[in-house]
């Protein structure tokens, strides 16, 4: 099951009292052969997203719902930044997916559990 499919539906998650005006809070379900990303930044929807395994920086760019009011006004996000814990530090990548990135570079940046991404507005 392949959960970047476009149109796919998002579930918020579980909540003790429902509130029909929480902000969108993620993706998926926790379990075997899932990853837990966070993605944040200039996106419509900011979250923990549980995806399947073997996902990467291209295979990822439409689960979030499109990007946020800034960028839908012009402002879109140049790049992306991966926080990746390993080893007991935290390593920073950016990426400037946009225009110095082919498809082919962008699937090459492979996902792990705990990855933090954040799509950031850059302004001149």
């Amino acid at each position: 099951m392949a959960v970047v499919a476009s149109g796919c539906m998002h579930a918020r998650n579980s909540l003790s009292v429902p509130d029909v005006n929480a902000p969108w809070r993620g993706f998926g379900h926790p379990g075997t052969g899932s990853i837990a990303i966070i993605i944040d930044g200039e996106v419509k929807y900011p979250g923990t997203y549980y995806l399947e395994n073997r996902q990467n920086l291209d295979s990822i760019l439409t689960v979030f719902g499109g990007w946020s009011s800034s960028a839908e006004a012009g402002y879109l996000p140049l790049s992306v930044t991966l926080h990746r814990e390993q080893s007991g530090r935290t390593n920073i990548h950016e990426y400037f997916f946009r225009k110095q990135m082919s498809a082919k570079h962008r699937m090459a940046v492979g996902l792990r559990d705990g990855d933090k991404l954040t799509f950031n507005r850059i302004v001149w």
